[in-house]
């Protein structure tokens, strides 16, 4: 539920999804019919979140098919009406079109899940105004409806919007998250000037920082996610590939280890594993607000 409300947060469609599907049954002439596409968006959403609770990684990416579905359902919940446009709907659209922008801004004593799906019940509600509407109203133009879906879908982009949330927290914009793209990058450029040309590296830190820096790896798991999950699931050292890419630590090691503390924390990891990395490498201690140090094998 939290996972679903995080999504929501930065892709403000889902809220509308509930809402758009009640629209587009009530049009549907026969029982029937309407079980059946029940059925199918019933299916649909419950394989998209399968897919995440099977891998066991909460990450926002993971939900990427949802708020493709949504859009769809509610293009046709807004183009499909007989008399008149969706208007209450539409109006809730474009509020939660700066949604985003607006819920980064909140204290973090507002910014709860239980809250956003609020936001949804009230989409869904103004759906079903509309639906006891329809027939009451004069056709209108729908021009002014699809354009606050173009708000709606522009939201998640807009440089102020969430970029990550966990547990309804906003942790990062979209603009602070190109801040600190670029100083992660000033970052990489100074740990490859201490370092030999083509000397290879283990890599304890993330997939961008492997491509950044650009050094070759001895280890066939060139970047430790592996290593690094276990700081979600502990389980995940009993894997065959943990032990494989563990071994790259401390057989036939590289002279250099790159440490990208924020995301490979030690204290977090497997204790095992970190005592494994400290027994054959010197990290230096990070200072506040440096993300990556270079490590030296002993």
């Amino acid at each position: 539920m939290d996972f679903l409300a995080d999504r929501a947060v930065t892709s403000p469609v889902l809220l509308l999804l509930p809402g758009a599907l009640l629209l587009v049954l009530t049009r549907v002439r026969g029982r029937l019919r309407r079980t059946e596409l029940l059925v199918i968006a019933a299916l649909i959403g419950l394989a998209a979140q399968a897919v995440v609770v099977v891998q066991g990684n909460w990450f926002l990416y993971h939900g990427a098919q949802m708020p493709v579905v949504a859009a769809v359902v509610w293009g046709v919940a807004v183009g499909g009406a007989r008399r008149s446009p969706p208007w209450c709907f539409g109006v809730v659209s474009l509020l939660y079109g700066v949604l985003p922008v607006l819920y980064a801004q909140l204290p973090g004593r507002f910014q709860r899940p239980w809250e956003v799906w609020a936001a949804g019940l009230l989409a869904l509600l103004a759906a079903a105004l509309d639906v006891l509407l329809e027939k009451r109203l004069r056709n209108r133009s729908a021009v002014l409806v699809a354009l606050s879906g173009v708000v709606l879908l522009a939201a998640s982009i807009w440089p102020g919007s969430p970029h990550l949330v966990l547990h309804g927290k906003v942790t990062v914009t979209g603009s602070g998250y190109l801040e600190q793209q670029r100083r992660t990058a000033d970052q990489v450029d100074r740990i490859a000037a201490e370092l030999p040309a083509g000397a290879p590296v283990l890599y304890l830190a993330f997939g961008e920082t492997a491509y950044d820096l650009d050094h070759p790896a001895r280890c066939r798991y060139p970047i430790a996610t592996f290593l690094q999950r276990t700081r979600y699931l502990p389980d995940v050292a009993d894997l065959k590939s943990f032990k494989e890419n563990a071994d790259c630590v401390d057989h036939d090691p590289a002279p250099y280890a790159v440490l990208e503390r924020p995301w490979f924390q030690p204290g977090h990891v497997d204790p095992e594993l970190w005592r494994r990395v400290t027994a054959v490498y010197d990290c230096p201690p990070g200072n506040p607000g440096e993300r990556l140090v270079l490590c030296v094998r002993r």
